[in-house]
């Protein structure tokens, strides 16, 4: 799934040069991401492949790599599937780490001279100085 967010937010940084990019497009790219890295890999091998079993072509599809690995049936490929989800996982974070250092760089601006009065306004007033009450204090 974070491959999916990565990959998401690297498409959504594209469409931003071209386009206005509302919440609802990000979350109609999302949906179509992972429908077709589900739904693509089971039509795929439901039309490849006479006998329907885990392989690499389901390697991004999160739903069935979940239930063969709790099923068990994922075993043959566990050290490939650990590469391949790992290194591409590596590969999206490593694409996303410049817009995030970007990101992460800029300095807040001042705010403005009324935002700052009415900040003000509302923070309580400081509690008056202690005041000696005997000669001990």
């Amino acid at each position: 799934m974070a491959i999916y967010l990565g990959v998401e937010v690297l498409a959504l940084r594209l469409l931003r040069r071209f386009a206005t990019v509302r919440v609802s497009t990000g979350l109609v790219v999302h949906l179509l991401l992972v429908f077709f890295g589900a739904a693509l890999p089971t039509i795929l091998a439901a039309l490849l492949y006479p006998t329907y079993t885990y392989g690499p072509l389901h390697f991004l599809n999160y739903f069935y790599t979940l239930f063969a690995i709790a099923e068990g049936t994922s075993q043959p490929w566990g050290p490939s599937l650990a590469t391949f989800l790992g290194g591409t996982g590596a590969v999206v974070l490593g694409l996303n780490l410049p817009g995030v250092i970007r990101e992460m760089g800029q300095v807040r601006i001042a705010l403005p001279a009324r935002v700052a009065e009415e900040e003000q306004a509302r923070r309580p007033a400081p509690p008056p100085p202690a005041s000696r009450e005997s000669p001990w204090d």
